[in-house]
């Protein structure tokens, strides 16, 4: 009786230090210990993205800057040995600023294209994978639990899990760019050596296995493994086809790419705005170094 009493002190002591409100000087002193760990999160995350090479845009950035500013130079050093002065252009300034106007606005349209494309891509994938997760799910629990259906139970299971890993795994064989050694599945269990040379050599591998599995659900239902209503079990089915649905969407993403037209505009005027900037550096900036830079 006495510990019991003891523990049920301490209960209360501990729910009451929880409701208890605390007291401002350990309100600040909490506040600003996390403001400063922010802060020093922010300043490492920050140090980390500027010095990330994967996915950065500078390597190939500085292989547009590199030629063009050695170019600034070299045109510095042939008029410094000869002696002569580059004479100024009329309304070159306008020009390369126009120049400038219209190929920043390609970049700026091609940038926000690409940041929805990627957008959609990456919601429509978070999509399927609830949608067929959420059905995966849906069918385990749905399984009866009858002790002479356990060993039949037990082999649905496994064979849904692999078909849906299988799926997925080629919904993402669609749209990515890595090898296709580097997505994991689980093993082949269940399916025959017939079926897996039929899944190789068909393209649409998605809308196969996605029949494999209505097939699968359909006959174990029939079975009595899945002893649910008709009507319950359809938004299995509708789940399904919404996942397949948003693959295809997905799909679409990677094999439209960005309009030829703008694509070789932009690629044009990249190359113009390379050669002429060094022209127009060493023009206007009388400095090699800031000509450089610029």
């Amino acid at each position: 009786v006495f510990v019991f009493c003891e523990r049920a002190l301490a209960r209360q002591r501990c729910i009451g230090a929880l409701l208890r409100r605390p007291k401002k000087g350990a309100c600040r002193a909490a506040v600003a210990m996390v403001k400063a760990f922010r802060s020093a999160l922010s300043v490492v995350s920050a140090s980390c993205v500027f010095c990330r090479f994967r996915g950065s845009v500078l390597p190939r950035a500085t292989l547009f800057a590199v030629p063009s500013a050695a170019l600034a130079v070299g045109i510095h050093a042939l008029f410094a040995t000869s002696g002569a002065q580059p004479a100024p252009f009329s309304n070159a300034g306008s020009a390369w600023a126009m120049l400038t106007m219209v190929l920043g606005a390609l970049i700026g349209f091609r940038t926000s294209q690409a940041y929805s494309r990627y957008w959609e891509g990456a919601t429509l994938l978070l999509q399927v994978r609830g949608e067929w997760l959420n059905a995966s799910s849906s069918l385990i629990a749905f399984c009866t639990s009858d002790p002479a259906l356990q060993l039949q139970v037990a082999t649905f299971q496994h064979q849904l899990v692999r078909l849906m890993s299988l799926l997925y795994c080629s919904a993402l064989q669609q749209v990515c760019l890595i090898a296709d050694e580097a997505l994991e599945v689980i093993d082949m269990t269940g399916l025959d050596d017939e079926s897996l040379l039929f899944l190789v050599e068909t393209e649409e591998r998605c809308d196969v296995l996605l029949q494999w599995t209505r097939k699968l659900i359909v006959q174990n239902m029939s079975s009595g493994v899945i002893p649910v209503p008709p009507p319950i079990l359809t938004r299995v089915f509708q789940e399904l086809s919404r996942g397949l649905v948003g693959a295809k969407d997905v799909q679409k993403i990677a094999e439209f790419p960005f309009p030829f037209p703008y694509a070789q505009l932009t690629a044009v005027l990249l190359f113009v705005q390379t050669a002429l900037t060094p022209l127009m550096a060493v023009v206007i900036i009388g400095d090699p170094a800031w000509s450089a830079a610029v």
